[in-house]
């Protein structure tokens, strides 16, 4: 690995670490937005973030997408094509599956043009899941980088091993997955 992939992701893994610090503090004092104030927030996942695993009505959504309504109208899509993102300014894309190469194109130019994405990817997921591996509807098992990172100068590295780690940050216990 070259010097710079090297510091790259040395970099994104401070800001993975950065997070998980902030995660672990006490939840933000955010109070909810009122429903007429919500900006849209766009949503592209592989995660079972809008109706649990098994797709059932009786599911309404995690706590996660719960929080994100108190703040954000959000919007699911299932492409990060710009026909999805006319228009708008948020995007939020959770672990998502591969887009295609014309869509990749058109989320650049939109990052470019001043659209706000946030990317959480995991090259090594370990997400609990009932559903056997190659089942279509179970978050796949790495984050499926098709060149986008790569044109955006950053890069991906998975732990040497599997399994979850404990750490002490600023006194508080925090436990990391990949």
């Amino acid at each position: 690995m070259n010097r710079r992939r090297r510091a790259l992701a040395a970099g994104l893994i401070l800001i993975l670490a950065a997070i998980a610090i902030w995660a672990a503090r006490s939840p933000p004092t955010l109070a909810p937005r009122p429903p007429a104030e919500r900006p849209p927030l766009l949503l592209l996942t592989s995660l079972p973030l809008l109706f649990g695993e098994n797709l059932s009505l009786d599911s309404l959504g995690s706590p996660a997408l719960a929080r994100l309504g108190e703040r954000y109208r959000v919007v699911p899509i299932a492409l990060a094509n710009s026909a999805s993102l006319k228009g708008q300014r948020l995007l939020l894309m959770a672990h998502p599956r591969a887009q295609t190469a014309e869509a990749l194109v058109e989320l650049d130019a939109w990052v470019r043009g001043g659209g706000r994405l946030l990317l959480l990817a995991d090259p090594l997921l370990e997400w609990p899941s009932q559903r056997p591996f190659g089942d279509p509807l179970r978050p796949p098992p790495g984050f499926a980088d098709t060149g986008l990172l790569a044109h955006w100068g950053i890069s991906l590295v998975a732990p040497d091993r599997r399994g979850t780690v404990e750490e002490r940050i600023d006194g508080r216990r925090v436990r990391f997955a990949s």
